[in-house]
């Protein structure tokens, strides 16, 4: 009988609604009642902190109020991982009920903690409670332009995507890619739609709907008809009393004539703009009024960026060292092996600029370099290739996002590597001189290349240009020091604009979105710059630190290589991308190993 009583409070008795189970009979040995484990609200006198909502279970919004109860007088912090979390007060000294609104990441078993302060300031109870959260997928903002009929948008990794086209459902084909974007092709003709968008994962539950975006669809686009002109005979035609015009239907006239640019023009689309070489977008350019006039549209740039939180539920940490050490053994130390085989071998000109290659017909002596030049040349081909890594289309945006990247490179350099660098000398009681490093420039154009081919998103860039020189009479140890200071410089801006970028989040508008760019600048320039400035060769830091100590770079070098992992591993493609990005690098190792041990072992008994 008790076990039928359970099986009808949980629902899981077949028993019809009409029918009426009879009272169990009493047991003739009393159960006795279990002692209440006391919870953590109940373990400190005066408390009564507990979470009544959310619920433990799942929640289709990552917006998500948490309430409960508390002390009269007391206050509330909600901390959740990969979230700011929320604080919460009574207006009301006498009220013992609490909520605030928090906006949690996606991902399962998020666990809510609640901690209490008491009115005296005294740390109160705790509780906490775990939840699923499946926020909204985006939906991709796009022009009052018309559309190949394809939705696009941004969702949770592997979870499958659900349209609403003007009320009525369609699946998607595929799910969210591990790059977390996803695209939808819309079943219907041409016409204005309003579209929806959910996403599911089986384990969690189904997301509430997104904001609606509106489309215009036109799979078809017809050309433009071809301009009626008058004709340019003066003499009048033979026949046409007047009588309506009829369409002509001879086969002389039934070809169409190629338009012209001018009348491409005419119908609102750029030819040069009809295929944008930005990543992941399709269809049709904008128009010639929107190219000119979209300042305030986002453009991507760092939109893949997660989140601190985003990656530790992804589990981007957990293969971060990995990467790190695959860093170090396939590229750092065969580039090392590489340099020493063919140091002497061959001889290069330092590039001059701004006059150096000119020489003073008065004095002879060479024309002093201009500083701003010297620096303002590299950066703002920097800009244009972190920009260029990400990609652009011909639109007035993607001026903002080079000036935005452009400041973000400028901070970059001057706090991350000149202040830190002087700090450091000035501590240490050396002199050194800021320079511009010709093969860091080398490097993040080859990065920028790497991110363009392989269609990584965030991209892998560089950024830092200068470095530190100093005096062959100074010793290794300030050296050293001093170049691990400007890498440490470099490695703090690029963690704080990446916790800051996450707090942002998306953004619309000018301003908004040259502060977001700015941002992700100095988060994906700063990673990948600090990643390039370990590297043990040329006049990088981190051949000054190997000649130092090769434990301090080690352990600096697998410290950059985790965090820049936990960044960028959620933009590389698995499978076969990540295959041939093991063999590619596999190989350049063994060739790496390779000359070097021609040169040091056959070379020298031939000698």
């Amino acid at each position: 009988m008790l076990l039928a009583g359970v099986m009808l409070g949980t629902g899981t008795a077949a028993a019809s609604a009409d029918e009426t189970p009879p009272p169990p009979a009493p047991s003739a040995t009393p159960t006795p009642t279990p002692t209440p484990t006391p919870s953590p609200s109940e373990s400190r006198p005066g408390s009564s902190l507990v979470i009544t909502s959310p619920a433990a279970g799942f929640s289709p919004s990552k917006s998500v109020t948490v309430g409960g109860t508390m002390a009269a007088g007391s206050g509330v912090a909600v901390t959740a991982s990969g979230s700011s979390g929320c604080v919460a007060a009574a207006t009301d000294p006498s009220s013992v009920e609490w909520s605030c609104t928090a906006t949690l990441p996606n991902g399962p078993g998020l666990v809510i903690t609640a901690t209490e302060t008491l009115a005296d300031g005294t740390a109160g109870g705790q509780d906490t409670v775990t939840v699923g959260v499946l926020g909204a997928p985006t939906i991709d903002k796009v022009p009052p332009q018309k559309s190949p009929g394809v939705a696009s948008g941004t969702g949770y990794r592997g979870s499958s995507i659900t349209l609403f086209v003007n009320g009525v459902s369609q699946a998607c084909n595929a799910p969210v890619t591990d790059s977390g974007k996803w695209l939808c092709t819309i079943a219907g003709g041409s016409g204005n739609y309003s579209v929806r968008a959910t996403q599911t994962v089986p384990s969690m539950g189904t997301s509430n709907p997104s904001a609606a975006r509106q489309l215009m669809v036109n799979p078809t686009p017809t050309k433009p008809p071809a301009p009626v002109t008058p004709p340019t005979s003066p003499e009048p035609s033979p026949v046409l009393p007047p009588a309506p015009a009829v369409p002509d239907e001879t086969p002389e006239r039934t070809p169409t004539p190629s338009p012209t640019p001018s009348e491409r023009a005419d119908a609102g689309t750029l030819p040069w703009l009809e295929r944008p070489i930005f990543p992941g977008h399709s269809g049709a350019g904008p128009t010639i009024g929107e190219a000119l006039t979209n300042w305030g549209t986002p453009t991507g740039f760092g939109a893949q960026l997660p989140t601190p939180g985003e990656t530790a539920a992804g589990g981007s940490w957990l293969w971060a060292p990995l990467f790190a050490l695959a860093f170090i053994s396939l590229i750092a130390m065969p580039l090392r092996l590489l340099a020493s085989a063919l140091r002497g071998r061959f001889s290069f000109r330092k590039p001059q600029l701004a006059g150096r290659n000119r020489r003073n017909t008065a004095s002879g002596e060479p024309v002093p370099r201009n500083p701003w030049l010297m620096g303002a040349v590299p950066l703002a081909a920097t800009a244009g290739l972190v920009v260029l890594a990400e990609g652009l289309n011909g639109e007035v945006r993607y001026v903002r996002l080079l000036f935005a990247v452009g400041a973000g490179l400028a901070i970059l350099n001057v706090v991350g590597v000149a202040i830190t660098s002087k700090l450091a000398s000035d501590r240490l009681g050396v002199i050194g001189r800021l320079r511009f490093v010709p093969i860091l420039l080398i490097i993040a154009a080859i990065a920028t290349m790497i991110a363009r081919l392989t269609g990584m998103e965030p991209p892998l860039v560089g950024g830092a240009l200068i470095g530190v020189g100093f005096a062959l009479t100074v010793p290794v140890r300030p050296r050293a020091l001093v170049n691990l200071a400007g890498v440490g410089g470099v490695l703090l801006l690029a963690v704080l604009a990446w916790v800051a970028h996450g707090l942002v989040g998306p953004v619309d508008g000018f301003w908004a979105s040259v502060f977001s760019e700015l941002l992700a600048t100095v988060c994906l320039a700063g990673v990948g710059s600090a990643l390039i400035l370990m590297l043990p060769i040329g006049a990088l830091p981190g051949r000054v630190v190997l000649e130092w100590s090769r434990r301090a770079w080690f352990t600096t070098t697998l410290a950059v290589g985790t965090l820049a992992a936990a960044v960028l591993l959620p933009g590389v493609q698995p499978g076969i991308t990540m295959l041939t990005a093991l063999l590619v690098v596999t190989g350049f190792a063994a060739i790496c190993v390779a000359v070097w041990a021609w040169s040091n072992y056959i070379e020298v008994a031939r000698a």
